[in-house]
């Protein structure tokens, strides 16, 4: 028997939650990107939230109120965000970063922001592979040699 709650098919809402969640879909995500400003290589991290990212789909073609954020999922793939509706079964994206919240931004090694771009899939700048070939070239002079 369905379980009805405010309009809403309960046990189909935990099917559909199931599945996302298998595939990796969350209703909330912290994204980190590297971006340079200046010279400068910052860490910028975004909260996004699907409550914030309603499906726009109309029940009942046009004249129907719109599906809202009940099914919203967000997801990275490869340094992008993508916004999914669990009940429709249709993703949207990539989406601009700017949609989220910025909670941090800080200055970061060359090193570091390699890191976080391996980890999240996102194409390093070119900036900061030349500041990465430069820290290992510093690295490789310091090294001490052994005594002759």
């Amino acid at each position: 028997m369905n379980k009805m709650v405010h309009g809403l098919n309960v046990e189909s809402m935990d099917e559909e939650e199931a599945q996302m969640r298998g595939e990796g879909w969350k209703k909330e995500i912290t994204l980190k990107v590297v971006v340079v400003k200046g010279g400068v290589i910052y860490k910028q991290e975004y909260d996004f939230f699907a409550e914030n990212l309603p499906c726009r789909i109309r029940a009942q073609g046009m004249s129907g109120p719109e599906c809202g954020t009940n099914h919203s999922w967000v997801k990275v793939l490869n340094g992008k965000l993508f916004v999914a509706c669990g009940r429709h079964k249709v993703v949207n994206g990539p989406i601009s970063v700017n949609v989220g919240h910025k909670a941090v931004e800080k200055p970061v090694s060359a090193s570091i922001a390699i890191d976080i771009c391996r980890e999240t899939g996102q194409a390093p700048p070119p900036e900061v592979a030349t500041g990465f070939q430069m820290e290992k070239a510093q690295q490789y002079r310091r090294r001490k040699r052994p005594n002759e």
